[in-house]
């Protein structure tokens, strides 16, 4: 560059004023587009910790739980006869309670995890994303009225119930929120990857000292 400028005329004392010009211009872009990538990588990072918050505390524990029921669901639904009634014989149940088997799936297989759910949706919902169209006061009616009515079997308050019409499960709003998890697990992994990325060029663009 030196040979190049001399060719073209430059004194000595321009050479070295253009020269030390060119190497301010060059660290002074660097340290900016430093900064830039450092700008980027922050707004990136604040985004993926806050999305990596919501599934944590919402998303994510729903849907576990709402896969869980589906597989619990398809292996209990064969211990049914055509009365769709549990008999303790399916499972070769030795008990003086005739219910026994049915108290079992109910109360400890389902229970439970529509509680948990149920309390997600009363103490999480506010993790809720815009672009997740579940409606989730559907999914909350089915599990508090289910709940309450098989409390109600447990404190001997009623002996039984049918009310298949009332609680017909929400599928399509389960089917939403399963959607919606996969989709922001997604967004968390492509997240991850541009900040990895990122940090390969920033570490490139950091001055040294």
């Amino acid at each position: 560059m030196i040979e190049i400028l001399k060719q073209l005329g430059f004194s000595a004392l321009g050479v070295i004023l253009l020269t030390l010009l060119f190497l301010v211009g060059k660290e002074v872009w660097g340290i900016v587009k430093a900064k830039r990538l450092q700008s980027l990588h922050d707004t990136l990072s604040k985004m993926l910790d806050e999305l990596d918050h919501r599934i944590s505390e919402f998303y994510l524990p729903m849907y576990q739980r709402l896969i869980t029921m589906e597989s619990l669901f398809n292996v209990t639904r064969s211990w049914l006869n055509t009365k769709s009634e549990y008999h303790n014989s399916i499972l070769n149940i030795k008990s003086s309670n005739s219910r026994a088997l049915r108290n079992i799936v109910v109360r400890r297989f389902f229970l439970p995890l529509n509680t948990g759910i149920e309390n997600l949706i009363l103490n999480q919902l506010y993790h809720k994303v815009s672009t997740d169209d579940t409606d989730y006061s559907k999914l909350l009616f089915h599990y508090t009225m289910w709940r309450a009515l098989e409390e109600a079997i447990i404190n001997d308050e009623i002996e039984s119930y049918s009310a298949s019409d009332l609680l017909t499960f929400p599928a399509e709003e389960a089917e939403k929120q399963k959607r919606c998890c996969r989709e922001l697990l997604e967004k968390q992994n492509t997240l991850r990857k541009k900040i990895i990325k990122l940090e390969k060029v920033l570490f490139h663009w950091i001055p040294k000292s």
